[in-house]
C-alpha cells in the first residue's frame, strides 16, 4: 500500500481443512508485512506470523502395535518470523543476503523413535515443544555464470558451491558440505525424558564433476546418433567423500550379566555415482 517515502505491503491469508476421519476442523491464519525503506542500499524488512496445522499421515496415526488412532489431532505450530533481504553487488555481480530469526511454538506433536533405520511413530499426541533460532544465507555468482550459496543456521550448516575448472570450461565441479547436531537417544520402551546420550554430529562431504559432451560450449556433432541430441552431460560424483560413519540410531544389546550395550547403526559409506543426462 501507499506510503510517501517507503514501499510497504501486507499479505493476509488462511487455510481451511476438514478431515472426516477424526472429525477435526482446522483453520490456519497467516499474515506478513514487509517494508522497503527509501535507502541507498536495497534492503527489504519482513515480519510474519501464522498458525500452521498438519493433519497426520498414515504412519503418524499408526501406533506401534499396529492399531490406528481415530482421535489423533493435527500437529500445530505458531510461527513468528523477523527477516531481511539485502541485494548487493560484489565483484560486479549480483548477490542476495537473506537473514531470519524465528520462534515456533508447537503443540500436539507426535513423537517417533528410530529403530535401526526404521521410523516408528507413537500414534499419539504426546508431546509439545518449541524451536528458536536464526538462519543466514547468501547466494549469487561466486564464479561468473554459476549460481552458488552458503547458508548457516543454529543447528545445521550447509554449503553448496560449484565452479568451472580452470582452462577447461566444459568441465564443472560442485561440492556440498553438511553438518547437523546429534539427536537424543532414549531407553527402549521408556518415556521421552530419559535421555541416555546423543548421537554424534552428522558430517558429510560430497563432490561431483560434470563434463559437457554436447551443448553451448561444444561444437554440435553432425554424424551418428549423437547429432539428434541438443544437450549431453556426463556426471561423476563421490558421495560421502571422507567416508565418515554417521550414526543414525543404536541397537540395544543385553548380555547375561544384564549389562546393556549400544551398537551404532551407521549410514552408507563412501559411494561412487556415474550418470549421463541427455536432451533431445
Amino acid at each position: 500500500f501507499y506510503h510517501p517515502t517507503n514501499k510497504m505491503s501486507v499479505t493476509v491469508g488462511g487455510r481451511v481443512n476438514y478431515w472426516n476421519y477424526n472429525k477435526q476442523f482446522l483453520f490456519s491464519p497467516r499474515a506478513s508485512f514487509s517494508i522497503k525503506p527509501e535507502w541507498q542500499r536495497d534492503i527489504l524488512f519482513r515480519i510474519a506470523t501464522g498458525l500452521y496445522m498438519q493433519p497426520p499421515f498414515y504412519k503418524e496415526m499408526r501406533r506401534p502395535n499396529g492399531s490406528l488412532n481415530s482421535n489423533i489431532k493435527a500437529q500445530s505450530s505458531l510461527h513468528f518470523v523477523l527477516g531481511a533481504d539485502y541485494n548487493l553487488v560484489i565483484w560486479s555481480r549480483p548477490f542476495k543476503l537473506t537473514s531470519e530469526v524465528y520462534y515456533k511454538h508447537m503443540q500436539n506433536l507426535i513423537p517417533f523413535m528410530v529403530e535401526n533405520v526404521k521410523v516408528v511413530y507413537q500414534g499419539e499426541n504426546q508431546s509439545h515443544g518449541y524451536a528458536v533460532g536464526a538462519d543466514f544465507k547468501i547466494n549469487g555468482e561466486f564464479v561468473e555464470g554459476v549460481e552458488s550459496w552458503v547458508s548457516l543456521s543454529m543447528v545445521r550448516v550447509n554449503i553448496f558451491f560449484q565452479d568451472y575448472l580452470p582452462m577447461l570450461p566444459s568441465f564443472k565441479m560442485n561440492m556440498n558440505l553438511a553438518f547437523g547436531t546429534g539427536v537424543p537417544v532414549f531407553f527402549p520402551n521408556a518415556n521421552h525424558h530419559t535421555v541416555v546420550k546423543r548421537t554424534p554430529p552428522f558430517r558429510r562431504v560430497d563432490i561431483g564433476f560434470a563434463y559437457e559432451v554436447i551443448g553451448p560450449r561444444q561444437q554440435k556433432l553432425k554424424k551418428g546418433i549423437l547429432k539428434h541430441f541438443t544437450q549431453m552431460d556426463v556426471y561423476f560424483e563421490v558421495l560421502n567423500l571422507l567416508d565418515i560413519s554417521n550414526v543414525i540410531s543404536y541397537l540395544w544389546v543385553k548380555d547375561n550379566q544384564n549389562m546393556v550395550y549400544l551398537i551404532p547403526n551407521t549410514l552408507t559409506p563412501r559411494q561412487l555415482n556415474l550418470k549421463v543426462a541427455v536432451k533431445f
